[in-house]
């Protein structure tokens, strides 16, 4: 959860940043510009998505093997770590797609579409740590 809240948080300052300069010359352009913002958002998400699964799953202090431990941690740090690369991917993404939005509008489709591959980054470790996790 901590790292899926670290891609998150390093994803939206990026893209605020330029967001708020974006606001300041151009006010017509704030709400195309905040969709970096709120995908990024969602990355801290499923890092709490992951830790309802483990909270409610059958998790004991005692009578677990170590096995299941492995499993646990591994798609737990899975969903962490892919958060957090998308969210350093989002953050890089959303900066210079929004300012360069600006200058050219033609460049804010190719840069929807940069962010949503970024965004599948973090989705797909999100299934693949649903999937290792139940297995434990």
């Amino acid at each position: 959860m901590i790292l899926a809240s670290l891609g998150s948080a390093y994803g939206m300052a990026k893209a605020g940043v330029a967001v708020t300069s974006i606001g300041i010359l151009h006010p017509d352009k704030i709400v195309k510009s905040l969709i970096p913002v709120v995908m990024a958002g969602m990355l801290g998400i499923y890092g709490v998505l992951i830790a309802i699964v483990l909270i409610t799953s059958k998790i004991r202090v005692t009578g677990q093997t170590e096995f299941q431990g492995v499993f646990w941690f591994c798609g737990s740090i899975g969903v962490g770590l892919t958060s957090l690369v998308a969210g350093l991917a989002i953050g890089l993404v959303g900066d210079s797609g929004v300012r360069l939005n600006v200058l050219e509008p033609r460049i804010f489709t190719p840069m929807i579409v940069i962010l949503v591959f970024c965004e599948a980054l973090a989705i797909f470790g999100l299934i693949i740590g649903m999937i290792t996790t139940s297995r434990g």
